[in-house]
């Protein structure tokens, strides 16, 4: 297509999206309706800031996919791109903002207070041009995931993106008799594709809701009668780990954004009688192509991709959703073409040779996934000496206790030559997973960082004139901090936190901080408890009285806060001198 019409779907009479109420539905009406009422703020926001609307991007932060669709429809028919930032997190919007990326930012809150303030004129029309958006007209900045390094910012045409979600359409069958769910955010591409424009050009109604907890999915399944459920492979494992009952009417559960067994598919079509369908893509390419996923089964190229193995088995793609002219791309897949389609065989970038040996790190996460009690694993592949100029590095998830690392190592030896194994190994309770279920490549090094302090413990690590000191640490199980804090569902105290941990730890490495004045931040981002493992940052400015620390959970963020000392008006010595490890 040339050009799309926005307007389209917005005359036909059917329901949208669930309401705030129980069992109600949104209409076409009063979407039409509150894409004016946003319209008209817009309008008035620019006249009072003298900013020029169709050529200022609009960076959007919605979680509420009705909230999301109502930004998208809005931007597009005044005119403008919509920015989709990779995560939600405050220094990620304002590392944007620095970039002057968006220049008008639409949270939910902000949606939500411009629906109930804005009067629309009793004459307004939403804008006739929203009916010819042309094929090679921006409309979408969107992030890749980050799983391989930094985020990096890829545009998408309205050829591209329209074209992908009306091909998504014809092919699985998206129409005004489905009703949609997912356990994904709808910032990311799979999530904007499957949960809100699918459903908007299709007829399809969707659940507004992002939904997370199994037990939460299972009601929403059931209230608002879901026929298909967009997901992931985690989310996928945790339903069928949770078997939270029945799942009367759903139909269909799509899986995108990493690697799907097939047992797992079978297992959870056993629990919900729901077919498993498996979408190949990325953010850079859009979709390639899609499979049943039942043993056997081929990925068939969505309509108009055409696919081709290269000679050393890499993804030849030419697709309508790739930027404009791209003609034929090579893509780090590799593929075996089979009758009526082809099997993809991992990344060509997983492919590591060490030792003289060649090793898929895909087929060695996917064999530790399978030992008893491991619940995930991941595998970074790093730099190491000239002899052996690469390593491999391991994090599994398990609660297990007896899983050390001579005992991975002695498991792994039964299926790997030993000199292949990873060099070093992490065991922690989970990995830090995003909403998509993938794994964020600097979080995943963060694992390792207090395991390299543990081998130099004397060795503080100095950035610039600053000094960083890392140390682990673990919460009993039995704390007497757990007492009454709070009954069946025990957490530490803030005050344990600071007087158990990162007093002791601050007093140790500057013996002169050893009276606190005062405490100008603290933050506590999530609960933590017995049993935890814990990594502790502190950092220190040279002669500075304050103290910054970070207290991380598998790798996320738990605490943070900023302390000041009380120091001696006159000192001797430099800093440096008096630096200690932890």
């Amino acid at each position: 297509m040339t050009e799309f019409d926005l307007l389209a779907p917005l005359t036909e009479s059917r329901r949208v999206c669930s309401a705030r109420e129980d069992g109600a539905w949104l209409s076409t009406a009063q979407l039409r309706s509150d894409v004016a009422r946003l319209l008209v703020w817009l309008d008035q926001l620019d006249q009072k800031t003298s900013a020029s609307g169709a050529e200022s991007p609009l960076l959007v932060v919605a979680s509420d996919r009705y909230y999301m669709l109502l930004a998208c429809l809005a931007a597009w028919c005044r005119g403008s791109t919509v920015v989709l930032p990779p995560n939600h997190q405050a220094e990620t919007l304002r590392e944007l903002g620095r970039t002057d990326t968006g220049s008008v930012v639409l949270s939910d809150a902000a949606i939500e207070a411009s629906l109930a303030s804005t009067v629309v004129p009793p004459d307004y029309e939403l804008p006739s041009h929203a009916r010819r958006i042309q094929a090679t007209r921006s409309v979408l900045t969107v992030f890749t995931s980050g799983t391989t390094g930094e985020h990096q910012a890829c545009t998408k045409t309205a050829g591209q993106l329209f074209g992908e979600s009306l091909a998504l359409n014809a092919t699985l069958g998206f129409d005004c008799t489905r009703t949609l769910a997912a356990t994904v955010p709808c910032h990311h591409l799979y999530g904007l594709l499957f949960s809100v424009l699918c459903p908007f050009f299709s007829g399809a109604a969707f659940v507004r809701d992002l939904l997370f907890q199994p037990a939460e999915i299972a009601r929403a399944c059931e209230r608002w009668k879901v026929t298909d459920l967009i997901t992931v492979p985690t989310h996928l494992q945790a339903l069928v780990e949770a078997d939270v009952g029945a799942w009367r009417e759903l139909e269909r559960a799509f899986s995108s954004g990493a690697v799907l067994a097939v047992e797992l598919a079978l297992a959870f079509r056993q629990r919900s009688r729901a077919q498993v369908i498996d979408v190949l893509g990325s953010t850079e390419s859009g979709g390639i192509a899609w499979r049943v996923m039942e043993p056997g089964t081929v990925y068939v190229p969505l309509p108009g991709v055409e696919v081709a193995a290269a000679p050393d088995a890499r993804l030849l793609l030419r697709s309508p959703f790739l930027p404009p002219d791209s003609g034929w791309q090579l893509m780090n897949d590799r593929v075996r073409m089979l009758e009526g389609g082809f099997e993809h065989l991992g990344r060509s970038d997983g492919i590591v040779k060490l030792g003289g040996k060649r090793i898929a790190v895909q087929e060695l996460e996917v064999r530790t996934r399978q030992f008893a009690g491991i619940s995930d694993a991941a595998v970074l592949v790093r730099p190491s000496s000239k002899l052996r100029q690469t390593e491999l590095w391991l994090a599994v998830a398990t609660e297990r206790a007896d899983w050390t690392m001579s005992a991975l190592r002695q498991e792994l030896c039964r299926y790997f030559d030993p000199v292949v194994l990873p060099r070093r190994y992490r065991i922690v309770s989970r990995l830090p997973r995003d909403l998509l279920g993938k794994l964020q490549k600097e979080q995943l090094e963060r694992l390792f960082v207090d395991k390299k302090q543990e081998a130099l413990p004397n060795t503080p690590s100095v950035r610039g004139s600053q000094t960083r000191l890392t140390t682990d640490i673990f919460v009993p199980e039995d704390s007497p901090f757990f007492q009454g804090h709070f009954p069946g569902q025990p957490v530490l105290p803030g005050v344990a936190q600071l007087s158990e941990f990162v007093l002791p730890a601050i007093a140790k490495a500057w013996a002169e901080l050893s009276t606190l004045d005062h405490v100008p931040l603290l933050k506590y981002k999530r609960p933590i408890k017995p049993g935890t493992r814990l990594a502790l940052e502190v950092r220190r400015d040279p002669g500075s009285p304050s103290v910054s620390f970070e207290l991380y959970e598998d790798g996320e963020l738990a605490t943070l806060g900023q302390l000041r000392f009380a120091v001696p008006a006159l000192t001797t010595g430099s800093d440096s001198a008096r630096e200690r490890s932890l």
